[in-house]
Order: C-alpha cells, then sequence, then structure tokens
C-alpha cells in the first residue's frame, strides 16, 4: 500500500488533525469504471460526489478514455472520446475488460501501454481535476478507496492496485463495487427507516457499461452495532452496457443488409466506431421513449443509415430473439443463483447500481418477475452509488466515520474457484466459489512417473459459476486467469507415486491468496513451501510459462 501523496502537504493551521473533515486533506472514493468514472468526498457526515470532474463535459462523470495527440500529449475523458471517434487507431476505451492479462498491450502512436498503465492514467485524471481545484500544493487527499467488480479475479484486483497506486495517492484499500453500493444505502436507509434489531435483506443488482454484480447481504441494527453481513455474490465479468450495444449493432447491420467485416484498416474501424457512438444514444433515449432515430451519415462512404429503433426491439434483441446472446435468461439465471446459493431468503430491496439499470425492462420486467415481493430502491443515483459508497468505506478505514455504534462487516465468500491445472489441461478447483472468508482447501497429488525431476504446480482463478474446466478454452474466454506458478526441484529419485504433493490455498480476502505445498517422499515430509500469490514474489511467477 502506498503512504506517500504528492500533494499532501502540510495542513493549514486553520484545519487541525483530527477534525472530522478537513477540506485540505478529505478522504475520497473513487468508481474506476469501464465506460465512466467518478469521485465522492467525505465531508463528515456524508459522502459529496464531485461535480463538474469533467470539466469539457460538464459531468460528475469522466469517460473512460484516454487518447495521445500526435505531439504526445495525453488527453483523457470527453476531449479524449470526441477525438478517439475521429481517430480510434491513437486512443483506447474499455480498458478496465483486459485488467488481469498478463501480456496484454495497447499500441498508441507506436509505444505500447499495459491496461495497469492506461488505468492509472484515468485515476489521474480524476486526481488531477480535484487537486486542480485549490492552490498549487495546498491539497491533497488524506487517503483512497477505489472501487472493482466484485467479478474481478486476483489478477485483475492486483493490477488496479498497481494503477491506483501508480498516481501516488494515500491508497486505503479497494472495495467491491457491491459493497460499496451497500454501504451507500445503509448509511442513507439508516437515517431514519431501520427498526433495530429487526434484519433486512438486500440484493445489489449492479449493471454497468461492463459487468454485471449480483450481492445478496443483510443489515441489522442493534443496540449497540450495524451489522452488515454479505451472504451470497454472482455475476458475469462480461455482461454489460456495452454487449447490449454491439448485440443492438449486429441487429442493426443485419436488418440494413451491412457486414462491416468485410472493410479493413481505419476506414472499418472508424465506420464501427462511429455507428457504436450513435447506438449508445438510441439505447439512452430508449430509456425514456418507446422509439428513436439511428441516422448515420457515409457510414461507409456513399453508405448511410436511416432507421427508426422501437423499444420492442431492443428487448427482443436483449432476450437473444434476434440471433444474439439470451441477456435476460442470463441475468435471470444469475439473481436465481445468488438466492440459491444464500438459501432463498426473502429479498426486501433490490438496489439498483449502474447506468444500464435505468433500462426498463431491467426495472419493470426482470426484477419484477423474479422478485415480486421486493421494493426497488432507488432514492440513490445508479451512477453515484458506488462512488458515495467508496468515500464511506474510505472514511470507515480512516476512522472517520462518526457513526455512534460499531461498523460490522462481514464480506460474503469471495467471487471465484480456486485450483490448479492437471496433466491433461483441466482446472482442478481447491477452493470452490463462494466459500466463507477465511477460506481454506487442499488436495492431493502425486508423481505421474518415475523419478519425475520436478513438480510444477500452476494457480488458477476460474470465474465462479463458469461450469467449464478447459484451462485453454477458458483462458481464451476470460473465464480462467493463470495467477501463478510454482516449480518444485531436487526431488530424490522415487517410483510413479512416491512422491506426494498436499497442496492447500488459503483465500483470506480478494488480494490475499496463500499457497502451501507440503511434499512427502514414502510418507516423510522432504520440503515445505509457502507462496503469497499476490505478491508475485520467490518461486510464484506469473510471468514465466
Amino acid at each position: 500500500m502506498s503512504r506517500k501523496d504528492n500533494g499532501n502537504k502540510q495542513r493549514p493551521a486553520d484545519n487541525p488533525q483530527g477534525q472530522a473533515d478537513d477540506r485540505y486533506s478529505t478522504v475520497a472514493g473513487i468508481d474506476l469504471g469501464t465506460t465512466y468514472s467518478c469521485c465522492a468526498r467525505w465531508d463528515g457526515r456524508n459522502p459529496d460526489i464531485y461535480q463538474g470532474l469533467d470539466r469539457v463535459a460538464g459531468t460528475s462523470e469522466i469517460r473512460s478514455v484516454v487518447y495521445q495527440e500526435e505531439k504526445g500529449n495525453i488527453v483523457v475523458g470527453k476531449a479524449a472520446y470526441d477525438r478517439y471517434l475521429m481517430d480510434p487507431e491513437n486512443g483506447v476505451i474499455e480498458i478496465k475488460r483486459e485488467m488481469g492479462k498478463e501480456n496484454y498491450r495497447v499500441t498508441i502512436r507506436g509505444k505500447d501501454y499495459t491496461p495497469t498503465e492506461i488505468s492509472s492514467m484515468i485515476l489521474g485524471k480524476v486526481r488531477d481535476e480535484i487537486y486542480g481545484r485549490y492552490p498549487k500544493g495546498q491539497f491533497g487527499f488524506g487517503g483512497v478507496v477505489v472501487t472493482h467488480p466484485f467479478h474481478f479475479k486476483q489478477p485483475q484486483i492486483e493490477d488496479t492496485r498497481k494503477a491506483a497506486e501508480a498516481t501516488g495517492m494515500n491508497i486505503l484499500g479497494l472495495v467491491p463495487e457491491p459493497v460499496a453500493a451497500a454501504m451507500a444505502y445503509t448509511l442513507h436507509y439508516l437515517k431514519d427507516h431501520l427498526e433495530p434489531d429487526k434484519p433486512e435483506t438486500v440484493l445489489v443488482f449492479d449493471l454497468g457499461g461492463g459487468t454485471f454484480d449480483t450481492t445478496l447481504f443483510e443489515l441489522k441494527e442493534t443496540r449497540d452495532k450495524l451489522i452488515f453481513k454479505g451472504l451470497s455474490t454472482g455475476g458475469d465479468a462480461r455482461l454489460g452496457g456495452m454487449d447490449f450495444n454491439r448485440s443492438l449493432i449486429s441487429y442493426v447491420l443485419r436488418k440494413e443488409g451491412l457486414d462491416l467485416a468485410a472493410f479493413t484498416g481505419r476506414d472499418g474501424l472508424r465506420a464501427r466506431v462511429r455507428l457504436e457512438h450513435a447506438i449508445e444514444a438510441v439505447k439512452r433515449d430508449l430509456a425514456a421513449m418507446e422509439e428513436s432515430f439511428l441516422g448515420v451519415a457515409d457510414i461507409l462512404p456513399g453508405i448511410h443509415i436511416r432507421r427508426d429503433l422501437k423499444r420492442e426491439e431492443f428487448e427482443m434483441v436483449l432476450r437473444g430473439k434476434e440471433g444474439s446472446r439470451n441477456y435476460y435468461d442470463d441475468m435471470l439465471s444469475i439473481i436465481l443463483d445468488t438466492c440459491r446459493k444464500a438459501g432463498n431468503p426473502k429479498v426486501d430491496k433490490v438496489l439498483l447500481v449502474g447506468g444500464s439499470t435505468r433500462i426498463p425492462f431491467i426495472k419493470d420486467k426482470l426484477i419484477p418477475q423474479e422478485l415480486p415481493d421486493a421494493q426497488i430502491y432507488a432514492n440513490i443515483s445508479e451512477s453515484h452509488a458506488v462512488a458515495m459508497g467508496a468515500a464511506i468505506f474510505a472514511a470507515h478505514k480512516d476512522r472517520r466515520f462518526n457513526y455512534e455504534k460499531e461498523i460490522e462487516m462481514i464480506p460474503p465468500g469471495y467471487a471465484h474457484d480456486f485450483g490448479i491445472r492437471d496433466r491433461s489441461g483441466k482446472f482442478v478447483s481447491i477452493i470452490g466459489n463462494n466459500a466463507p472468508m477465511p477460506a481454506k482447501g487442499s488436495k492431493i497429488f502425486i508423481s505421474p512417473e518415475d523419478n519425475t525431476a520436478r513438480l510444477s504446480f500452476e494457480v488458477y482463478e476460474r470465474e465462479g459459476g463458469w461450469p467449464g474446466d478447459s484451462i485453454e478454452e477458458g483462458t481464451k474466454e476470460g473465464r480462467i486467469l493463470r495467477i501463478g506458478k510454482i516449480p518444485i526441484d531436487g526431488l530424490p529419485d522415487h517410483r510413479k507415486g512416491e512422491v506426494e504433493a498436499v497442496v492447500g490455498f488459503t483465500v483470506a480476502g480478494s488480494d490475499r491468496v496463500g499457497v502451501h505445498i507440503d511434499v512427502f517422499h514414502n510418507k516423510s515430509k522432504i520440503k515445505e513451501i509457502d507462496e503469497d500469490i499476490r505478491r508475485s514474489s520467490g518461486n510464484v511467477n506469473r510471468e514465466q510459462g
């Protein structure tokens, strides 16, 4: 954890240490989103969204877009998006989806960037926009919490942490997005609604631009405690508003008789980017209207798209009736599975989080169908709830959250499976998803042949709920990520099966994964290995194959 902040100078005398909120050294939460990012500060009593964060757009959210100008300047936000629409080869969007991919690089004007570096540029833009509101050297965040999807795997979380620390801000920690949203709901709702000793079960339905998360938690207030207890999680790291856009694009192209795949190079790329931009605007219109007009002039030289699109058509696409993925059934299945893993409790409220929850069929059809007795709680901005909750969590971490009762947070089980690769290339689970933390598990593996010179264990993390076990297929789809490799050398001469390795995992949190291996020869222990996967130290190496 980084403890430095380049802008955090000595506090002025009229803002002494210990004040609940020092405006020159406040704590804050940053929602690092796939399509948009925003930030909230803790004002001493409540989270407060920074307005006008993107000065060009005049909005409280910054587009998570990076563009590099010809002279080398890096531009982030709406200005970057506007340039990207005209020159997509020199910009990057949706980088959040590539976090955790060890060899992934974005090439802009001949220079390679990692997803971590691009994400750090976005976070740095948030920092600079806020720091720029004060005289130079007089303001610096006292501490920052950054969010990530609950269904991020360990390498993705690690890369998010690295991106945050690279900004030089004092990073207090990371928190899953639905947990942050639940904290925002908790503070907002506690003021005059919750009855002491009467628990309430809440489903956080978090559907953003790139990911879908569900978290079921129980909220209970006793005489001296506020208990926040996670029950279960679900989700899909590749299901979000941008997927809806692309399915709608495929539908439009099919109706228009166009195939952009036939057009390669700069013109084809620019055509797709322009169409995605137009489709996004239409999708927003259809959240409020029954029909919208899609018009793209010269999508390709001499070819125009002019078409009315109805909300009914969009819903047909989302239901998979036009050849696309059936997002409706997929989301419904995730809700069912999340409730099942918690024992199917009665859900009192559903908290909507993420801009894609504004789509009418989400709150008017999908949720009422499965949870007819639950009240949809939309009193907090869908786009701001995560940043607000992160600011609350930052205040809690930095002991600035002056709630009169002790807060007890019991997180839900970890979202993914941990295991290793067997000799056939299959994933072997050692700790299953939704296991309560701290979770422990182990399996015994034997030497496959006489005088095996080396045992090597590749550690993988599989997306929770995905049933596949093929490492090759899972890696291609982003469902399985390798997070480490532990070689064991110096084995004595032995016959097949005489060497045993007991491989154990301990998961204490989203960023704390330990591996313990005991190696036996003829029942006598000959080696003992302890490694911390997150730090990728010693023999654990994500780089080497």
